[in-house]
Protein backbone atom coordinates (compact mmCIF):
# COMPACT_ATOMS: atom_id res chain seq x y z
CA UNK A 1 0.00 0.00 0.00
CA UNK A 2 1.37 3.51 -0.62
CA UNK A 3 2.54 5.51 2.04
CA UNK A 4 0.35 8.64 0.81
CA UNK A 5 -2.62 6.94 1.13
CA UNK A 6 -4.91 6.24 4.14
CA UNK A 7 -7.33 3.06 4.87
CA UNK A 8 -10.46 3.87 6.58
CA UNK A 9 -12.40 0.12 7.67
CA UNK A 10 -15.38 -0.04 9.13
CA UNK A 11 -18.68 -2.35 9.05
CA UNK A 12 -20.24 -1.23 6.28
CA UNK A 13 -17.17 -0.35 4.07
CA UNK A 14 -13.54 0.48 3.31
CA UNK A 15 -12.13 3.60 2.18
CA UNK A 16 -8.90 5.07 0.52
CA UNK A 17 -8.03 9.09 1.27
CA UNK A 18 -4.98 10.13 -0.81
CA UNK A 19 -2.85 12.58 0.84
CA UNK A 20 -2.56 14.51 -2.54
CA UNK A 21 -6.01 16.88 -2.51
CA UNK A 22 -7.01 14.83 0.35
CA UNK A 23 -8.82 13.01 -2.19
CA UNK A 24 -11.55 10.46 -1.84
CA UNK A 25 -11.62 7.05 -3.80
CA UNK A 26 -12.11 4.14 -3.71
CA UNK A 27 -14.69 3.59 -1.29
CA UNK A 28 -16.31 0.26 -1.32
CA UNK A 29 -19.82 0.17 0.45
CA UNK A 30 -21.69 -2.42 0.94
CA UNK A 31 -25.60 -2.51 0.34
CA UNK A 32 -28.30 -3.56 2.73
CA UNK A 33 -28.62 -5.93 0.04
CA UNK A 34 -24.98 -7.25 0.99
CA UNK A 35 -24.03 -6.15 -2.50
CA UNK A 36 -20.35 -3.82 -2.57
CA UNK A 37 -20.35 -1.15 -4.85
CA UNK A 38 -17.76 1.21 -5.66
CA UNK A 39 -19.11 4.95 -7.04
CA UNK A 40 -16.42 7.31 -7.47
CA UNK A 41 -14.24 8.25 -11.08
CA UNK A 42 -10.99 7.53 -10.76
CA UNK A 43 -8.84 8.74 -14.00
CA UNK A 44 -7.63 5.90 -16.40
CA UNK A 45 -4.27 7.29 -15.75
CA UNK A 46 -4.12 7.74 -12.32
CA UNK A 47 -2.19 4.88 -11.43
CA UNK A 48 -0.28 4.83 -14.72
CA UNK A 49 3.34 4.80 -15.00
CA UNK A 50 4.58 8.02 -16.44
CA UNK A 51 5.18 7.59 -20.05
CA UNK A 52 9.37 7.45 -20.83
CA UNK A 53 11.15 11.16 -20.57
CA UNK A 54 8.18 12.90 -20.48
CA UNK A 55 7.85 14.94 -16.74
CA UNK A 56 5.86 13.66 -14.58
CA UNK A 57 2.27 14.66 -13.80
CA UNK A 58 1.66 17.14 -10.92
CA UNK A 59 -1.28 18.35 -8.91
CA UNK A 60 -4.95 17.05 -8.96
CA UNK A 61 -4.81 15.66 -12.00
CA UNK A 62 -2.61 13.64 -11.45
CA UNK A 63 -3.95 11.13 -9.21
CA UNK A 64 -7.49 12.44 -10.27
CA UNK A 65 -10.41 10.80 -8.29
CA UNK A 66 -13.28 10.59 -5.91
CA UNK A 67 -14.06 13.91 -3.63
CA UNK A 68 -11.81 16.60 -2.61
CA UNK A 69 -12.64 20.10 -1.02
CA UNK A 70 -11.79 23.11 -3.32
CA UNK A 71 -10.94 26.34 -2.05
CA UNK A 72 -11.18 28.57 -4.00
CA UNK A 73 -13.20 26.64 -6.19
CA UNK A 74 -11.97 27.33 -9.98
CA UNK A 75 -9.97 29.55 -11.80
CA UNK A 76 -7.35 31.74 -10.04
CA UNK A 77 -7.52 34.39 -11.85
CA UNK A 78 -10.72 35.34 -14.64
CA UNK A 79 -11.44 32.61 -17.37
CA UNK A 80 -10.99 34.45 -20.79
CA UNK A 81 -13.18 34.23 -23.37
CA UNK A 82 -16.45 35.30 -21.05
CA UNK A 83 -19.24 37.55 -22.06
CA UNK A 84 -19.54 41.12 -21.12
CA UNK A 85 -22.01 40.06 -18.42
CA UNK A 86 -19.40 37.48 -16.58
CA UNK A 87 -16.54 40.00 -16.65
CA UNK A 88 -15.95 41.27 -13.30
CA UNK A 89 -15.23 44.87 -12.77
CA UNK A 90 -12.40 44.33 -10.72
CA UNK A 91 -9.75 41.51 -10.54
CA UNK A 92 -9.59 39.60 -7.71
CA UNK A 93 -6.83 36.98 -7.63
CA UNK A 94 -6.26 34.25 -4.97
CA UNK A 95 -3.39 32.08 -5.70
CA UNK A 96 -2.24 30.59 -8.49
CA UNK A 97 -3.77 27.32 -8.49
CA UNK A 98 -6.60 25.79 -10.32
CA UNK A 99 -8.97 24.57 -6.97
CA UNK A 100 -6.71 26.26 -4.59
CA UNK A 101 -3.60 24.90 -3.27
CA UNK A 102 -4.93 22.22 -0.68
CA UNK A 103 -6.11 20.37 -4.28
CA UNK A 104 -2.75 20.36 -5.54
CA UNK A 105 -0.62 19.22 -3.07
CA UNK A 106 0.09 17.17 0.26
CA UNK A 107 -1.91 17.10 2.95
CA UNK A 108 -0.42 16.33 6.84
CA UNK A 109 -2.38 13.81 8.69
CA UNK A 110 -3.16 15.12 12.48
CA UNK A 111 -5.40 12.56 13.65
CA UNK A 112 -6.50 8.78 12.54
CA UNK A 113 -8.00 5.93 13.38
CA UNK A 114 -8.97 2.36 11.85
CA UNK A 115 -12.55 4.69 10.71
CA UNK A 116 -11.32 8.03 10.79
CA UNK A 117 -8.95 9.85 9.68
CA UNK A 118 -8.38 14.16 10.50
CA UNK A 119 -6.00 16.30 8.06
CA UNK A 120 -4.58 19.72 7.75
CA UNK A 121 -3.44 21.71 4.58
CA UNK A 122 -0.99 24.77 5.27
CA UNK A 123 -1.53 27.81 2.21
CA UNK A 124 1.79 29.16 1.45
CA UNK A 125 3.00 32.71 2.99
CA UNK A 126 1.17 35.48 1.53
CA UNK A 127 -1.67 33.93 0.53
CA UNK A 128 -5.00 35.35 2.26
CA UNK A 129 -6.30 32.24 3.26
CA UNK A 130 -4.20 30.45 5.90
CA UNK A 131 -5.42 26.54 6.30
CA UNK A 132 -8.42 24.00 6.07
CA UNK A 133 -9.00 21.05 8.05
CA UNK A 134 -10.79 17.63 6.74
CA UNK A 135 -12.07 14.94 8.38
CA UNK A 136 -13.62 11.83 6.56
CA UNK A 137 -14.99 8.77 8.90
CA UNK A 138 -17.03 5.59 7.78
CA UNK A 139 -20.42 5.82 9.81
CA UNK A 140 -20.91 2.48 11.61
CA UNK A 141 -23.94 0.65 10.80
CA UNK A 142 -24.16 2.68 7.22
CA UNK A 143 -22.48 2.46 3.60
CA UNK A 144 -21.72 6.11 4.13
CA UNK A 145 -18.61 8.35 4.77
CA UNK A 146 -19.24 11.55 7.19
CA UNK A 147 -16.74 14.62 6.03
CA UNK A 148 -16.27 18.11 6.93
CA UNK A 149 -14.38 20.96 5.85
CA UNK A 150 -12.76 23.87 8.19
CA UNK A 151 -11.56 27.48 6.23
CA UNK A 152 -9.32 29.71 8.39
CA UNK A 153 -8.40 32.66 6.72
CA UNK A 154 -5.28 34.93 7.45
CA UNK A 155 -7.04 38.19 5.95
CA UNK A 156 -10.53 39.37 5.32
CA UNK A 157 -11.10 37.76 1.60
CA UNK A 158 -14.28 37.03 -0.68
CA UNK A 159 -13.79 33.41 -1.84
CA UNK A 160 -15.30 30.69 -4.06
CA UNK A 161 -15.57 27.21 -2.33
CA UNK A 162 -17.00 23.92 -3.53
CA UNK A 163 -17.07 20.15 -2.62
CA UNK A 164 -16.16 17.88 -5.49
CA UNK A 165 -17.79 14.23 -5.46
CA UNK A 166 -16.95 13.08 -9.27
CA UNK A 167 -18.81 9.57 -9.53
CA UNK A 168 -18.19 7.23 -12.71
CA UNK A 169 -20.24 6.99 -15.67
CA UNK A 170 -20.00 3.96 -18.05
CA UNK A 171 -19.19 4.29 -21.47
CA UNK A 172 -22.85 3.18 -23.17
CA UNK A 173 -23.78 6.22 -25.12
CA UNK A 174 -26.76 4.19 -26.03
CA UNK A 175 -27.32 3.42 -22.59
CA UNK A 176 -28.41 6.11 -20.65
CA UNK A 177 -28.27 4.58 -17.30
CA UNK A 178 -26.94 7.35 -15.07
CA UNK A 179 -29.77 9.60 -13.64
CA UNK A 180 -29.17 12.67 -11.66
CA UNK A 181 -32.21 13.10 -9.64
CA UNK A 182 -31.69 17.14 -7.92
CA UNK A 183 -34.36 18.43 -4.84
CA UNK A 184 -35.74 21.64 -6.01
CA UNK A 185 -33.80 24.81 -7.24
CA UNK A 186 -34.62 28.43 -8.49
CA UNK A 187 -33.29 28.34 -11.60
CA UNK A 188 -30.62 26.43 -13.80
CA UNK A 189 -27.53 28.08 -15.71
CA UNK A 190 -25.09 26.20 -18.79
CA UNK A 191 -21.82 27.52 -18.68
CA UNK A 192 -20.78 30.26 -20.61
CA UNK A 193 -17.96 29.54 -22.61
CA UNK A 194 -16.82 25.91 -23.72
CA UNK A 195 -14.17 23.87 -22.09
CA UNK A 196 -11.11 23.64 -23.93
CA UNK A 197 -13.38 23.72 -26.55
CA UNK A 198 -14.86 20.59 -26.02
CA UNK A 199 -17.92 19.86 -27.91
CA UNK A 200 -21.39 20.40 -25.88
CA UNK A 201 -24.90 19.40 -25.93
CA UNK A 202 -26.05 22.26 -24.69
CA UNK A 203 -26.10 26.16 -25.84
CA UNK A 204 -23.78 27.96 -23.66
CA UNK A 205 -25.08 30.70 -21.54
CA UNK A 206 -28.48 30.28 -21.21
CA UNK A 207 -31.06 29.72 -18.15
CA UNK A 208 -33.65 26.49 -18.07
CA UNK A 209 -36.03 25.60 -14.95
CA UNK A 210 -35.59 21.53 -15.37
CA UNK A 211 -32.45 19.44 -15.93
CA UNK A 212 -34.34 17.17 -18.39
CA UNK A 213 -34.98 19.85 -20.43
CA UNK A 214 -31.93 22.29 -21.31
CA UNK A 215 -31.54 24.43 -24.04
CA UNK A 216 -29.43 22.13 -26.94
CA UNK A 217 -27.16 23.45 -29.02
CA UNK A 218 -29.17 22.42 -31.69
CA UNK A 219 -31.96 25.03 -30.72
CA UNK A 220 -34.06 21.87 -29.05
CA UNK A 221 -34.11 20.93 -25.66
CA UNK A 222 -31.31 18.38 -24.10
CA UNK A 223 -32.34 15.85 -20.81
CA UNK A 224 -28.91 16.66 -18.85
CA UNK A 225 -30.63 14.26 -15.96
CA UNK A 226 -29.47 11.36 -18.21
CA UNK A 227 -26.22 10.17 -19.25
CA UNK A 228 -23.91 9.48 -20.91
CA UNK A 229 -25.21 11.50 -24.24
CA UNK A 230 -25.02 9.53 -27.58
CA UNK A 231 -21.87 11.66 -28.18
CA UNK A 232 -18.59 12.89 -26.51
CA UNK A 233 -19.09 16.17 -24.13
CA UNK A 234 -17.48 18.40 -21.51
CA UNK A 235 -19.60 21.13 -20.09
CA UNK A 236 -21.24 22.51 -16.72
CA UNK A 237 -24.37 23.61 -15.94
CA UNK A 238 -25.35 25.03 -12.20
CA UNK A 239 -28.14 24.57 -10.49
CA UNK A 240 -29.35 27.52 -8.54
CA UNK A 241 -30.92 28.18 -5.44
CA UNK A 242 -30.41 24.21 -4.70
CA UNK A 243 -32.40 23.37 -2.08
CA UNK A 244 -31.85 19.53 -0.05
CA UNK A 245 -29.88 16.63 -1.29
CA UNK A 246 -28.71 15.14 -4.70
CA UNK A 247 -29.06 11.62 -5.81
CA UNK A 248 -27.64 9.94 -8.45
CA UNK A 249 -28.76 6.76 -10.22
CA UNK A 250 -26.99 3.89 -11.35
CA UNK A 251 -29.73 2.18 -12.91
CA UNK A 252 -27.87 -0.21 -14.80
CA UNK A 253 -26.12 -1.43 -11.39
CA UNK A 254 -29.49 -1.03 -9.54
CA UNK A 255 -27.87 1.25 -6.34
CA UNK A 256 -27.63 5.26 -5.84
CA UNK A 257 -25.64 8.08 -4.21
CA UNK A 258 -26.86 10.48 -2.09
CA UNK A 259 -25.14 13.60 -1.70
CA UNK A 260 -26.69 15.57 1.55
CA UNK A 261 -25.04 19.09 2.49
CA UNK A 262 -25.49 22.26 4.01
CA UNK A 263 -27.49 24.56 1.60
CA UNK A 264 -27.18 27.50 3.71
CA UNK A 265 -22.89 27.06 3.11
CA UNK A 266 -23.53 26.32 -0.87
CA UNK A 267 -26.38 27.44 -2.54
CA UNK A 268 -26.01 26.16 -5.61
CA UNK A 269 -24.75 22.60 -7.19
CA UNK A 270 -22.86 22.76 -10.22
CA UNK A 271 -23.02 19.85 -12.60
CA UNK A 272 -19.71 18.53 -14.41
CA UNK A 273 -20.10 16.52 -17.56
CA UNK A 274 -16.60 14.94 -18.57
CA UNK A 275 -17.78 12.41 -20.73
CA UNK A 276 -15.31 11.44 -22.86
CA UNK A 277 -15.28 15.27 -24.58
CA UNK A 278 -11.38 16.16 -23.61
CA UNK A 279 -9.55 14.71 -26.25
CA UNK A 280 -5.89 16.46 -25.70
CA UNK A 281 -3.21 14.32 -22.56
CA UNK A 282 -3.79 12.80 -20.74
CA UNK A 283 -7.39 12.76 -21.15
CA UNK A 284 -7.76 11.40 -25.11
CA UNK A 285 -11.50 11.09 -24.56
CA UNK A 286 -11.08 8.23 -21.38
CA UNK A 287 -12.30 10.29 -18.82
CA UNK A 288 -16.31 9.40 -18.51
CA UNK A 289 -17.57 10.74 -15.26
CA UNK A 290 -20.08 13.07 -13.76
CA UNK A 291 -18.94 15.89 -10.36
CA UNK A 292 -21.79 17.00 -8.69
CA UNK A 293 -20.72 19.63 -6.64
CA UNK A 294 -22.42 21.63 -4.23
CA UNK A 295 -20.68 24.93 -4.55
CA UNK A 296 -20.75 28.92 -3.31
CA UNK A 297 -19.49 30.04 -6.56
CA UNK A 298 -20.42 31.26 -10.26
CA UNK A 299 -19.88 27.97 -12.12
CA UNK A 300 -15.63 27.36 -11.53
CA UNK A 301 -15.08 31.24 -12.65
CA UNK A 302 -13.19 31.75 -9.80
CA UNK A 303 -13.21 34.14 -6.78
CA UNK A 304 -12.79 37.21 -9.17
CA UNK A 305 -16.41 36.39 -11.06
CA UNK A 306 -17.29 34.97 -8.10
CA UNK A 307 -16.47 37.83 -5.54
CA UNK A 308 -18.78 40.44 -8.34
CA UNK A 309 -22.26 41.03 -7.65
CA UNK A 310 -23.33 41.98 -11.44
CA UNK A 311 -22.79 38.46 -12.58
CA UNK A 312 -25.61 36.60 -14.06
CA UNK A 313 -25.78 34.22 -10.73
CA UNK A 314 -25.38 36.84 -8.53
CA UNK A 315 -27.44 39.14 -9.60
CA UNK A 316 -30.37 37.07 -9.23
CA UNK A 317 -29.79 36.48 -5.62
CA UNK A 318 -28.00 33.75 -5.00
CA UNK A 319 -24.91 33.70 -3.04
CA UNK A 320 -21.42 33.08 -5.18
CA UNK A 321 -18.72 33.32 -2.81
CA UNK A 322 -17.86 33.18 1.12
CA UNK A 323 -16.76 36.40 2.90
CA UNK A 324 -14.15 35.63 5.35
CA UNK A 325 -12.98 37.67 8.26
CA UNK A 326 -9.08 37.57 8.93
CA UNK A 327 -9.28 34.67 11.70
CA UNK A 328 -12.72 33.36 11.08
CA UNK A 329 -13.36 29.68 11.56
CA UNK A 330 -15.57 28.73 9.27
CA UNK A 331 -16.91 24.99 9.07
CA UNK A 332 -19.76 22.57 7.39
CA UNK A 333 -20.55 18.98 7.10
CA UNK A 334 -21.75 16.57 4.50
CA UNK A 335 -22.04 13.02 3.97
CA UNK A 336 -21.88 11.18 0.96
CA UNK A 337 -23.86 7.53 1.22
CA UNK A 338 -25.55 4.88 -1.20
CA UNK A 339 -28.41 2.95 -0.91
CA UNK A 340 -30.38 0.42 -3.27
CA UNK A 341 -32.59 1.01 -6.13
Amino acid sequence: MRKDVKILNWDKGRAEVQLLGAMLAPARLTLPDGRTVQPFAIAPWANEPPKPGAPPMAGVLARLRGEWPCVPFGAAGVPPGLPPAWQPTRIHKVGTDFHGWPANNPWDVIEESATRVRLRSIYPAGEPLERLERTVEGVAGSPALQCSLTIVAREDISVTAALHPTLAVPNTPNDPTIEVIPSDFDFGYVYPITLDGAPTPFALDQVFTSLTQVPGADGGVVDGSRMPFRDPAETLVQLCGHRGPIRVANHRESYGVEIAYDVADFPSVQIWYSLGGRTQPPWRGRFRAVGIEPVCGAFDLGSAVGSDGNQPIAARGIPTALFLRAGQVWQTHYRLSVYSL
